[in-house]
């Protein structure tokens, strides 16, 4: 893999072995969805495809799933032309992934791949404006069909050295101005999880896998947080705009109210911090952000991510250590022959406290 300066961009071209194709066709409303999720989640994030037998191509019915694990993938999105009874694709790859599990489960090809930082380059690059020769050129892809598209749609075949990549967001501009324009994006805004941080630290959240394919963040109990978005529709907003609204929702259990929690939508392009607060807790739990459309007058990415807030141990054990000392220290003077009896009483304390706040937590 070579990187090259563009201005101050940092732009990726990758050179190395074969990669795989992700075509992801814009036509049905579960795959567009995808498009617009690919489009808004953030590195680390695992996400899945599916695909039935008869559109996987043959170099990778002819391998075992597990060959392809950590192997690097194009999610490319398909757009169609239609001409009489005529579908003709039109490919936009936007994003590079890293294969993490592949299941062939009865007729259908699970792949999950774990999301990277790096967007394909549309801005400025003289090259190659559109990567439709590009993509044309591979053996194993989408073709023409009557009243459906026909071919391949994930491919393994070797990665072109025009396709260039980039971390910027102005990459992630690129992509939106090109596939917000197109006629199934009419009424789409785009947004991407730009960061997330514990707000006295600044320091960024990393996504943590919970499982081999489930992953999210872990916050403690009783600290703020920021969640920055960026906004941008690729062209003038939808006149649907004016009467919608992004709505951030979180259990009210481990959440006070999101500042703020309603978002209007009439801007073309912005950027907006969310801040989160966690309540105090007495023991782990798994709770969701969800991020939808108020009224879903106009669409966009649909953003469900897991969390997991941790109690904090310091403060809750603490709190115990003090109320031990207190009780200590309320008792009086204690005699060198009373030592063995206040400990005794102590560790009984103690014990049942502990078995007490256990069971506690095992109830919830």
């Amino acid at each position: 893999m070579d990187t090259e300066q563009n201005g101050e961009n940092e732009v990726i071209r990758m050179v190395d072995d074969k990669v795989l194709y992700l075509f992801s066709s814009s036509h049905r409303r579960i795959y567009k969805q995808d498009n617009m999720n690919v489009l808004c989640y953030p590195p680390g994030f695992i996400m899945h495809f599916r695909y039935d037998r008869k559109w996987i191509g043959n170099e990778i019915t002819r391998k075992k799933p597990d060959d392809f694990i950590d192997n690097e993938a194009i999610i490319v999105i398909v757009d169609i032309e239609k001409s009489d009874k005529k579908y003709f694709p039109r490919f936009y790859p936007v994003r590079k992934a890293k294969i993490k599990k592949v299941d062939m489960a009865g007729s259908a090809l699970h792949i999950y791949f774990e999301l990277l930082p790096d967007w394909v380059v549309y801005e400025n690059n003289t090259k190659l404006k559109d990567y439709q020769s590009c993509i044309n050129s591979l053996r194993e892809k989408p073709i023409e069909g009557i009243g459906r598209l026909e071919g391949k749609f994930v491919s393994f075949e070797e990665l072109s050295p025009d396709i260039k990549f980039s971390p910027r967001t102005k990459a992630w501009e690129s992509i939106i101005r090109k596939i917000g324009n197109l006629e199934p994006y009419k009424k789409t805004l785009f947004y991407k999880l730009d960061k997330f941080c514990e707000v006295k630290s600044n320091k960024d959240l990393k996504i943590t896998k919970f499982d081999d394919i489930k992953c999210g963040y872990i916050l403690e109990s009783g600290k703020r947080y920021n969640l920055e978005l960026s906004f941008d529709y690729g062209k003038e907003p939808p006149t649907e705009a004016d009467k919608e609204k992004l709505i951030v929702k979180v259990e009210e259990e481990n959440f006070y109210t999101p500042i703020p929690n309603k978002i209007a939508l009439s801007f073309r392009v912005d950027k907006q911090s969310i801040y989160l607060s966690t309540k105090e807790r007495f023991f782990d739990g798994l709770t969701y952000l969800i991020i939808t459309f108020e009224k879903e007058l106009i669409e966009g990415p649909n953003v469900v991510i897991p969390i997991r807030v941790k109690y904090n141990r310091l403060r809750i054990w603490g709190s115990f250590l003090i109320f031990f000392i207190g009780l200590i220290l309320t008792s009086g003077v204690i005699q060198i022959y009373q030592v063995p009896q206040y400990a005794l009483k102590l560790l009984g304390s103690f014990i049942s406290t502990s078995v007490m706040f256990w069971l506690y937590r095992e109830i919830k």
